[in-house]
C-alpha cells in the first residue's frame, strides 16, 4: 500500500466519522459527544499514521517475526492510548451520563478495522 493511498483512505475514514459526529449531535446535541469524536479521532489519525510508518519500515527487514511484532505492539499501545484518552476524557469533560463509551467504542472499531487492512496490506506486499 502506497502512502498516497493510505492518507487518502485515513482522511476519507476521518472525514466520515467527522461527518457521522454531526448526525449523532442532531440526535444528541452535547458539547461531549463533539468533544469525543475530535479527541478520539485525531488520536487514532495520528496513532495510524505512525503505525504505518513503523510497519512500512519493519515490512522491508528481513527477520521473520519483526511484523508480528507490529502488529502486538500496536494493540498494545491502541488499548493503552484508548484507556488513557477515556480516563483524560472523564477529568477533563466530566460527561454527563455514559454515552460519551458507545461514541468512542464506534471510532475505536472503524480505525481498528482500517489498521488491519492497512497491516494486512503492508504484510503482503513485503512477500
Amino acid at each position: 500500500m502506497t502512502f498516497r493511498r493510505f492518507i487518502e483512505l485515513l482522511v476519507r475514514i476521518s472525514l466520515g466519522l467527522i461527518g457521522w459526529m454531526f448526525l449523532m449531535t442532531f440526535v444528541d446535541y452535547t458539547m461531549q459527544t463533539i468533544w469525543i469524536y475530535t479527541s478520539s479521532v485525531s488520536c487514532f489519525f495520528i496513532f495510524c499514521t505512525l503505525i504505518y510508518f513503523y510497519a512500512l519500515n519493519t515490512s522491508k527487514s528481513d527477520q521473520l517475526f519483526s511484523f508480528n511484532n507490529v502488529v502486538s505492539a500496536s494493540f498494545l499501545i491502541k488499548m493503552i492510548m484508548s484507556i488513557g484518552l477515556l480516563m483524560l476524557y472523564q477529568k477533563i469533560v466530566k460527561p454527563i451520563g455514559n454515552s460519551y463509551i458507545l461514541h468512542f467504542i464506534i471510532v475505536y472499531l472503524v480505525y481498528t478495522a482500517f489498521e488491519v487492512f492497512f497491516l494486512t496490506k503492508l504484510a503482503k506486499s513485503s512477500e
